[in-house]
């Protein structure tokens, strides 16, 4: 009898840990989504409409008269980005997460690239590797990338199939920047058939890209592949999702300030409509890690808005907003130093409790504070 009991005793302190881990497990985040919004500049994110560069093309005009005036004007920036990106503002930081690099309301908190390029390949790399490459990565070309990704790392690491990591991309160079091993990981991007859907809705859209191009020969529109990128997720239930829009940049190129303002909005309500999905389906809700960036900044004033590269001041800096159950703050959060568009692809596996060194010791270390509910 004096024997059973410390047998017993231990049986319990080796017992006990356990259930615990396995209760910690239900909420462990073990699915991934990362979502890239091309050239979207921190003005516009955190401070919402610049009545300044939509007077540009409205010389003459009182603002007031203006339609897009009317529905994005705030008096204050909080009151004009929620007017702009209404899900993202009011449901997806102040309750889910987190955002970095509202410099505009510090001059601390910024987020910056470390590839000195400021343009697109350069800097999804940068988002995609956790380190820049600017002796390699020097152009759009569709080359592939001599770099290994992190989407290459986590379908290694979670040995999945093609129908559980996945890319939808507007731009058609996505297919050689997301993997170093071309159609290793399977990428819908540009004007590229898709040829999972069945529905009637995906069947038209799928026809009518190519019957209704956009004005750009290597970019579709944005709503075809969200609505992709939907359907994909519905039927296969992907661990892994690589969501990344372009129009933003195009239009701004364009000079067309008015459509970057409603490509915005209409970027929010795929925010909203990808949230209310995952939040319905157990295989999703409450075990999902997903990260919103931008792959650089651009000008800094009306004359050079349109434009990034390696000389422009401005287009250096970029954001990113962080929605995760294990991520504790919520707001825009102040870490005090910098961070770095590098740190993107390690925060993302720290989200799932993986270490990225161990796959890439040279990447840049994850943004670790955002654990933290201080």
């Amino acid at each position: 009898m004096n024997l059973f009991i410390p047998i017993l005793i231990i049986f319990l302190f080796i017992l006990t840990p356990h259930q615990e881990t396995l209760q910690g497990a239900e909420n462990k985040v073990d699915r991934l989504i990362l979502i890239s919004l091309d050239g979207v500049r921190t003005q516009e994110l955190f401070q919402g409409l610049d009545v300044e560069l939509l007077m540009k093309k409205n010389e003459g005009k009182k603002k007031e008269d203006l339609e897009l005036y009317k529905k994005y004007f705030g008096r204050t920036p909080k009151e004009s980005r929620e007017k702009l990106m209404p899900f993202f503002w009011k449901e997806w930081i102040p309750n889910h997460g987190i955002v970095i690099g509202n410099r505009h309301a510090d001059s601390s908190n910024t987020m910056k690239l470390l590839n000195r390029r400021r343009f697109s390949f350069p800097g999804y790399n940068e988002i995609l590797t956790g380190k820049a490459d600017d002796k390699r990565i020097r152009s759009n070309s569709k080359i592939q990338n001599p770099n290994s990704t992190v989407l290459d790392y986590l379908k290694d690491k979670w040995k999945l199939d093609e129908k559980e990591i996945a890319c939808f991309a507007s731009w058609d160079v996505f297919p050689y920047i997301v993997t170093s091993k071309f159609g290793s990981i399977y990428t819908n991007a540009g004007f590229a058939n898709y040829q999972f859907g069945n529905t009637e809705k995906i069947k038209a859209l799928n026809k009518a890209q190519f019957e209704q191009p956009t004005p750009w020969d290597s970019v579709r529109h944005d709503y075809t592949t969200f609505s992709f990128a939907m359907d994909f997720i519905k039927k296969n239930k992907p661990k892994v999702m690589y969501l990344s829009l372009g129009e933003t940049d195009d239009w701004a190129h364009e000079d067309r300030y008015d459509r970057v303002l409603e490509t915005l909005n209409r970027n929010d309500t795929y925010f909203k409509n990808l949230w209310n999905y995952l939040q319905s389906q157990d295989f999703y809700k409450n075990r999902t890690g997903i990260i919103i960036c931008t792959d650089h900044g651009r000008g800094d004033n009306i004359y050079n808005w349109m434009s990034h590269n390696d000389k422009l001041p401005g287009a250096e800096f970029v954001w990113m907003a962080v929605i995760s159950p294990n991520v504790k703050l919520r707001g825009e959060w102040h870490p005090g130093l910098g961070v770095t568009q590098s740190q993107i692809a390690p925060t993302l596996c720290a989200l799932a409790d993986l270490d990225y060194s161990l796959f890439k010791p040279e990447a840049e270390k994850p943004v670790t504070g955002i654990f933290s509910q201080k």
